[in-house]
């Protein structure tokens, strides 16, 4: 175990803890002893010199044979220091002759014949004893003061027992309490253990691991956040490889789409310069490597409003639009001559879309223009609008060859197309930029498609504010009105 781990350093703490508490435990009964038993040598001591003072009060002079008549030595035995009362009259004299010494504290006594009941404390051959000193009167008139005497010495003994009975438990605690302490925070701190095997087994590869989550404590919550924590990365690390492999996916998609211009405009170029041509072949040249140009630019100009969306920087600036002027512009702008007839059922005119024209024409003429491309002559391609609660409703709907389930869910997905359409026209960017104008207007688009029936795209977009509504901005919508 190292020094620096924490099992140690919580045991050494605790150990600490403990010897403090011993510590100030011990000095606890230290006191309330010393306190307790001093009470109780004060109350005996006051009790017996006040039953010998009624005692001399009435007149018994019987206690006087219990005052030691020899001379106490350094040889004297310590339990015959302190034996029996002692008396002296009103100036010092001992009032029974032949007592020595006549008084414990000589001091005390002159201050109990001032009527004073007085306590002090007395040294006598290195043995401390409580001594009490009371007067004695008899008739009203004061004879003489009593001392009584107890020695401590019991006491001291039994405080240095004490003493040494806790300094000699505490070692054998602090020991217990380090082996105790080893052991709990052991166990608390298994579940750390188990969260840094698991911790170090999860890697960039496997982010599917979690933590053991067990009980309702702090381990249980740090292994929740923790797991909560890898769950986000897992989630982020996919989601990251997911955009790498878009944007891997994405420059392969578009090297190919603006490979096949390129090597149109080299290939006329070249050729062009190898001899010399008419003007009418300079002008065919001239004309198919400005028709690749023009696709160069359209899949540029789509990527990059791509890229806008996708950085949030698609900004639009909304204003009520009637839907029956953008559905004619984005027909007559994908109109294909020979191709399917398009069919626009006329709108209300009061129907206005809140949104930017220019963007919902491009929407609008995406979706009309892959309705054409996916079918054929004679078939025909529908527009319609209709006003729902606060949004318009568009429907475009074809009768062409349809979209096969496994490919419907990723047909908004850039440069998507289904297997063995490559020969087809168009960037594989249409349906992908008309989603981000729709989710740019706060709308939704839903394709619903069955293979050899037809496709049907349902688009809906936020209604403008009509003029008895109060969220119509003043004299906006009447001066459009009034201007159309």
């Amino acid at each position: 175990m190292r020094l620096t781990s924490v099992r140690v350093r919580l045991t050494l703490w605790n150990m600490a803890a403990l010897a403090i508490a011993l510590l100030c435990f011990g000095v606890g009964v230290q006191y309330t002893v010393r306190h307790e038993v001093s009470a109780s040598v004060t109350r005996g001591l006051t009790e017996r010199a006040q039953h010998l003072a009624d005692r001399w009060t009435q007149g018994n002079r019987q206690m006087l044979r219990a005052i030691p008549k020899s001379p106490i030595t350094a040889n004297t035995d310590p339990s015959d220091l302190f034996r029996g009362p002692r008396i002296v009259d009103l100036n010092g004299r001992p009032l029974v002759p032949g007592a020595v010494p006549p008084v414990w504290d000589r001091a005390a006594a002159e201050r109990s014949l001032t009527g004073e009941t007085v306590f002090s404390q007395v040294r006598e051959n290195g043995y401390r004893a409580r001594v009490i000193s009371v007067p004695l009167r008899r008739g009203g008139r004061m004879e003489g003061v009593l001392q009584l005497a107890y020695s401590m010495q019991d006491l001291n003994n039994l405080l240095t027992a004490v003493a040494a009975t806790l300094l000699a438990l505490l070692p054998a605690a602090l020991v217990f309490a380090a082996l105790g302490g080893l052991f709990l925070a052991g166990r608390a701190l298994a579940p750390v253990r188990r969260i840094g095997q698991t911790a170090r087994e999860i890697s960039a590869r496997d982010l599917s691991r979690r933590l053991p989550v067990s009980g309702n404590d702090e381990f249980s919550e740090l292994a929740v956040t923790f797991n909560a924590m890898v769950a986000r990365l897992e989630q982020a690390f996919q989601s990251l490889q997911q955009s790498l492999e878009q944007q891997r996916r994405l420059i392969a998609d578009a090297s190919h789409e603006l490979r096949t211009p390129l090597t149109t405009i080299i290939g006329n170029t070249s050729l062009a310069l190898t001899a010399d041509r008419t003007a009418e072949e300079y002008r065919r040249t001239l004309e198919s490597t400005d028709r690749a140009a023009a696709t160069m630019n359209r899949i540029v100009q789509d990527l990059l409003l791509l890229a806008r969306s996708d950085a949030g920087r698609f900004k639009l600036d909304r204003e009520p639009t009637p839907v029956g002027e953008l559905l004619e512009r984005s027909i007559e702008s994908a109109a294909v001559n020979g191709g399917p007839t398009v069919h626009l059922e006329p709108p209300d005119p009061d129907l206005e879309v809140m949104g930017e024209g220019h963007y919902l024409v491009r929407l609008f003429a995406n979706l009309v223009e892959n309705a054409v491309r996916h079918t054929p002559s004679p078939g025909q391609v529908s527009v319609r609008a209709r006003a729902e609660d606060d949004q318009i409703v568009i429907v475009i709907q074809d009768n062409g060859e349809g979209i096969a389930p496994e490919h419907l869910p990723h047909i908004t997905e850039r440069f998507y197309r289904a297997e063995g359409s490559r020969s087809r026209s168009g960037s594989g960017l249409g349906l992908a930029i008309s989603q981000s104008i729709v989710q740019a207007h706060g709308g939704t688009m839903i394709i619903e498609s069955k293979v050899g029936v037809g496709t049907t795209v349902t688009v809906r977009l936020p209604r403008a504010p009509t003029e008895d509504s109060d969220l119509s901005p003043p004299g906006r919508l009447a001066g459009r009105r009034a201007a159309r």
